[in-house]
């Protein structure tokens, strides 16, 4: 009865950790087809301008 019980919560541990692993994956690629937001593209445009300016001292 120990063992079924045991398989049981590892079942449901597989089922969770992949329902996890999918939700994960779908939130990944709305992330990475987003559009930038405009103060992000500021930041990035500014940290370029500090990194040449580094460069070039």
């Amino acid at each position: 009865r120990l063992a079924a019980a045991f398989r049981a919560a590892r079942e449901i541990n597989n089922i969770k950790e992949s329902e996890l692993k999918a939700e994960h994956d779908t939130l990944a690629k709305r992330f990475a087809s987003r559009e930038s937001r405009e103060e992000d593209v500021k930041q990035i445009t500014d940290q370029r301008k500090r990194l040449q300016a580094v460069r070039v001292v």
